[in-house]
């Protein structure tokens, strides 16, 4: 039992890892062009707040006026005494009011332009005066007026000493600091890309669509019977409005030739020729999926017709290069005699036909239900198969009153896209409304784990619920 937990955490975490993967594959872009910008803000703004910094020097030596008669005296010691306690008292002193006056009657200023510093030097009688500031000219008249004030102020504090100037202060050209641009800019990039790769992190763990085959089966029961990949768009393709025929990706090929397989059994087996597709949410591929099915039916010399039956997004006229002013569904449900035959339209390089008009935000399903009924006996009397693409299940509640009439529903989720907690919800009420949902189709799958054909595990003979997880479908045996 401990070895089957640590095999599922061992599986979520590797979903997380893949899902953050998946995520970063969109996100990257942005990440790095923000990161860049961040960090060139990051740079431009210390470049325009970076100060200059001046420093200026005066060395003096302190001599001592201290006189014995004693033959064992040492006046240099005596020097290097005053020297070390000038420096120990130099800071004290610069704050007193009376220096501070001092200094600025000599600059003649109400401030002094800079702070100041006083360091002996080891062994010696010398120390020296440092100020630092903003401006070079200021700093070495501060240092002047430290000189010319102190004797006056040290008369107080230190007897006895007398300071002499052995090196003049300056007026410096160059400032002391530097400014390093480049690590700003290194630290600013870091920054804004950790905070992508934290935010892309979250948006994975907030992510609950449907990542991959075993997820889609782990939320619901019903048979996978195809999974397509991400189409492949050449980007040369201007209008983004055609259609984009399997026939163009070989992998996709294979894949709706797998299925129209499963389809047509399907049919078979229950003596029927309506196959309707579905989906959660606009978005999902629903339209390119049912249209590229009812192609590969008419490629095998089937009379087929392709009926949209989303009559608040009518697109599969746009797709196929036909025309969308030509009467549609809605035309022949509400005039009795309007024929079927002056609606049909021909796909380009196809024997395909198909219905579609203009959009129109009724709801005749409702009005008339029988109209409906009449369109779909007289199709079924000209064509083999009949295909419908119908608007989203959890958005639209026409496509509960079509799927009635279907033979074959199919289900299509695309990966990373609707929520599955609203597939569930869908898929359960569909199933209460006893709608005869064959099977679901993952769409958008990456080529490397997109599978084609027919080894998928599943079989028309076993019976399906919804919702496995949630106590719909299990049988006794279960």
């Amino acid at each position: 039992m401990e070895t089957e937990n640590k095999d599922t955490e061992k599986i979520d975490i590797t979903r997380y890892v893949i899902r953050f993967l998946k995520t970063l594959r969109r996100t990257w872009l942005p990440i790095v062009i923000l990161s860049v910008l961040f960090g060139g803000y990051r740079y431009f703004s210390a470049a325009r707040s970076f100060m200059p910094v001046y420093e200026t020097r005066a060395i003096l030596s302190v001599t001592s006026d201290y006189s014995t008669d004693s033959i064992f005296s040492d006046n240099s010691y005596y020097d290097s005494s005053a020297a070390e306690q000038i420096v120990e008292t130099f800071p004290y002193l610069l704050t007193t009011d009376f220096m501070r006056d001092l200094i600025q009657a000599e600059l003649g200023t109400n401030s002094i332009p800079g702070s100041i510093t006083a360091s002996s030097i080891a062994e010696t009688s010398m120390f020296e005066l440092k100020a630092t500031g903003s401006d070079p000219q200021k700093l070495c008249d501060v240092l002047n007026a430290v000189i010319t004030a102190y004797p006056k102020a040290s008369v107080y504090m230190v007897d006895n000493s007398r300071i002499k100037v052995l090196e003049e202060p300056y007026v410096p050209t160059e400032p002391s600091n530097s400014f390093s641009g480049r690590s700003t800019l290194v630290k600013g990039t870091l920054t804004a890309l950790m905070a992508g790769l934290a935010v892309t992190f979250l948006l994975s763990l907030l992510n609950q669509s449907i990542g991959s085959e075993q997820e889609l089966k782990e939320v619901v029961s019903i048979p996978l019977l195809a999974s397509l990949p991400q189409l492949r768009i050449k980007k040369r393709r201007v209008n983004t409005d055609v259609l984009i025929r399997a026939s163009d990706d070989p992998g996709m090929a294979e894949a709706i030739r797998g299925l129209r397989a499963k389809v047509r059994k399907h049919l078979k087996d229950n003596d029927g020729n309506v196959v309707l597709l579905t989906s959660t949410v606009p978005g999902e591929g629903k339209t390119t999926a049912a249209a590229n099915l009812a192609l590969a039916l008419a490629a095998e010399g089937h009379r087929t017709v392709l009926l949209d039956a989303d009559l608040r997004n009518q697109t599969i006229g746009r797709l196929l290069g036909g025309d969308n002013q030509t009467a549609g569904l809605m035309a022949l449900m509400k005039h009795n005699d309007l024929d079927v035959a002056d609606c049909l339209q021909t796909a380009p390089d196809s024997t395909l036909c198909y219905i579609s008009g203009p959009s129109t935000s009724q709801r005749y399903y409702r009005l008339d239900p029988k109209a409906l009924d009449r369109v779909l006996d007289a199709l079924k009397a000209q064509f083999d198969y009949i295909v419908i693409d119908t608007p989203p299940s959890s958005i639209v509640s026409d496509t509960s009153l079509l799927s009635h009439h279907a033979d074959c529903v199919l289900y299509v989720v695309r990966q990373d896209h609707a929520p599955k907690a609203q597939i569930v919800d869908t898929i359960l009420g569909m199933h209460q409304r006893r709608i005869p949902l064959a099977g679901c189709i993952l769409n958008g799958t990456p080529r490397s784990n997109a599978r084609y054909g027919y080894g998928y595990g599943y079989g028309y003979g076993k019976k399906y619920g919804y919702g496995r997880k949630y106590g719909y479908g299990r049988t006794k045996q279960e």
